[in-house]
């Protein structure tokens, strides 16, 4: 899927294998310009030597349970990373660093962040997953330069309506908190591309939501929604959408009008019916409906040319799917 089929859900999960190489670091399949040539110090001993010097730190995995007192020293410092340590608490001090455009303190046992955090009016990536935070800091709303977020596996219950601040925001993970409604601000973040909200409590979006007209790839896996909610249909540059592990019953013809859609996932519900236009949707490459109460397909299915993979197991098919034009072998499971 493109690009953005690259996109890492996870933003350290990159951080380990880059090096001094002349490509930019991606996150999220973001470039962030401008990192060809930085020297990435690994520790304080080294970094103080030439403080001047540093932009990009990574102190991630090193046990640490405070942030070092003389990360306050490099004034220059842009790139900083705190993945998995033992630290509780993000202190007043980190509003010194006002040049920081990527923050990660991902896999921290975090309970409170200073409001100091919104005079980082430069950051651009922000990872705050893993962490024991519940209530996101009003502050971060003054941090309207993010492109990339992440609040993975947390206990968030609540999305602020400061959210529409994030005007140029591109990419949203709230994968695998306690969110049972969102925010009808959607119309604001109209560049949003990757929103990932699985293994939360929804059973339907805001309105909104239609608006994200440049959305390409959409999580919406293990929720409680039973109903297909319209306002995807108006997602039209979509590319992947899963819809896996909820309690949906049935899709709307109007699925089938996403014709860029190459990737649909919607195992695990209780589907006994597809559309009977899903032929339409002539870019699919791979479809999974495993696990839901089917027993018969389109016809229309058959002229997809373009599937490769498909999976009906834990179904009650009468006859196998059948893919007589596609142009290529199809795994069929």
């Amino acid at each position: 899927m493109r690009n953005l089929f690259l996109i890492i859900t996870f933003i350290l999960s990159i951080y380990s294998s880059h090096s001094q190489s002349n490509d930019p670091v991606q996150v999220f399949g973001l470039k962030i310009e401008g990192t060809e040539n930085i020297k990435q110090f690994t520790s304080i001993k080294e970094a103080i030597k030439n403080p001047n010097e540093v932009y990009w730190l990574e102190l991630s995995d090193t046990k640490l349970t405070r942030i070092p007192k003389e990360v306050y020293s490099f004034k220059n410092l842009t790139y900083l990373f705190f993945y998995s340590n033992r630290i509780t608490e993000i202190n007043d001090s980190i509003g010194l660093l006002k040049n920081l455009e990527l923050l990660c303190f991902d896999r921290n046992p975090i309970i409170s962040v200073s409001p100091s955090i919104g005079k980082l009016k430069k950051m651009k990536y922000l990872a705050l997953g893993h962490t024991k935070i519940s209530v996101l800091p009003n502050e971060l709303s003054n941090l309207t330069q993010l492109r990339a977020i992440t609040f993975e596996g947390g206990e968030i219950e609540v999305i602020p309506g400061w959210f529409q601040n994030f005007k140029e925001l591109e990419v949203l993970v709230l994968e695998n908190n306690k969110i049972k409604v969102l925010p009808d601000v959607f119309q604001s973040l109209n560049k949003l591309k990757y929103f990932n909200c699985t293994e939360n409590e929804l059973t339907d979006l805001p309105n909104t939501f239609e608006t994200l007209t440049n959305l390409e790839i959409l999580y919406l896996d293990h929720n409680s929604f039973s109903v297909l909610p319209k306002q995807i249909c108006s997602l039209k540059k979509l590319e992947y959408l899963d819809m896996s592990q909820n309690q949906l019953t049935k899709l709307d013809e109007c699925t089938t009008e996403l014709k860029e859609i190459e990737y649909l996932r919607f195992s695990s519900n209780q589907l006994s019916l597809l559309p009977e236009s899903i032929g339409r949707m002539t870019n699919l490459l791979e479809i999974d409906f495993s696990n839901n109460n089917l027993t018969q397909l389109p016809i229309s299915m058959e002229d997809l040319e373009l599937i490769k993979v498909v999976n009906f197991n834990q179904n009650e098919l009468i006859l196998p799917p059948k893919f007589p034009k596609a142009k290529r072998f199809v795994k069929i499971d």
